[in-house]
């Protein structure tokens, strides 16, 4: 049994599910605890608990822990690609590609705790200095997907402890592997009790717990579009801050006298190996044709995957643009 993560302590949950292999279903990966309302709230207790020491902790001991996590995240790239691979679908390579990536970007934050600057503005008042520090914001909840079950918690958890926050992640249920993967080694990288806890569970309870509770200072979310309106509309109304990162869908449009086979090889054939994981990757090219003799128009389509990311997203203009770190530090000025 994998378990949850609550205030340094492997936990069971009220109950459990089975991770299996999508390409094959007689290879069981493992069975992972759920997690309920209950248990999502005590760990957000945990790092409310743990947020006064973690957020004066100093640059070099962050800096050490997120290093030695995207250490041991890239020295066992061939282990946890295999996961990756076995519980989400991809292929081996772009498994392993992702796991790469996530220890990168551990190593780079690691990198950013040692660079949180600010800055000594002069004041229109003799005798009177004026200096802007960052600082944490508080407890973070992260609400991850599940086509990148640990690049993206990376995305949101690295930056998240760089900045000195605490965090409540809350993975995708049809991915629970990686993101436990992930816990189990900042444990061993030396993350402090209460820092990081791992909630695995349905969004409608410990999603909903995550939003809902004032102790959360802040939300990331990566996933749908009516899922993010209610993060967003949940965390206006109590104050929240919050960022998301929602679907997006680009269309191709190839016009009359464009060809159809130089379209595809640009468009689409790089990306059809790929399992169909991406939502702003799955839409179709719509091909106008005309008939010369009768001036007819008629229109097919071909469905294809995409392979370039354009992407914007809407999100409300109360919410913060997916930047990386932004999210989690906030500007003070004293004087």
């Amino acid at each position: 049994m994998f378990k949850n993560l609550i205030a340094g302590e492997w936990v069971e949950g009220p109950h459990a599910t089975r991770n299996v292999n999508p390409s094959d279903t007689r290879d069981v990966i493992g069975d992972y605890a759920q997690a309920d309302a209950e248990q999502a709230r005590q760990a957000i207790a945990a790092a409310r608990a743990a947020f006064g020491a973690w957020s004066l902790s100093t640059p070099q001991q962050r800096f050490d822990i997120l290093d030695a996590a995207g250490s041991e995240i890239l020295a066992r790239r061939a282990e946890l690609g295999d996961l990756l691979a076995r519980e989400e679908g991809k292929t081996l390579p772009e498994a392993t590609g992702e796991v790469v990536r996530a220890g990168n970007i551990f190593k780079f934050f690691a990198g950013e705790a040692l660079r949180v600057g600010g800055d000594v503005v002069a004041s229109v008042r003799p005798g009177v200095g004026v200096e802007v520090t960052r600082e944490p914001l508080g407890v973070v909840g992260l609400i991850t997907p599940w086509n990148f079950p640990i690049a993206i918690p990376a995305w949101k958890l690295a930056p998240a402890l760089a900045f000195g926050n605490t965090v409540v992640m809350k993975p995708a249920e049809l991915v629970p592997g990686s993101a436990w993967a992930l816990a189990d080694i900042l444990q061993r990288a030396g993350l402090p009790k209460g820092v990081f806890n791992l909630v695995m569970g349905r969004g409608s309870e410990v999603g909903a717990a995550l939003l809902d509770d004032a102790r959360v200072d802040a939300i990331s979310f990566t996933g749908s579009q009516a899922t993010g309106a209610r993060v967003a509309a949940a965390c206006v109304a109590r104050g929240a801050k919050f960022q998301l990162e929602m679907g997006g869908k680009p269309k191709e449009h190839a016009e009359r006298g464009v060809d159809r086979d130089d379209h595809l090889q640009v468009f689409g054939v790089p990306g059809m190996p790929r399992p169909a994981r991406r939502p702003e990757h799955r839409e179709r090219i719509k091909r106008k044709h005309r008939d010369e003799g009768n001036r007819a128009q008629r229109e097919g389509q071909i469905a294809f995957t995409s392979v370039h990311r354009v992407a914007p997203v809407k999100v409300p203009r109360s919410s913060q643009a997916f930047t990386l770190g932004v999210p989690f530090a906030a500007e003070r000025v004293g004087s």
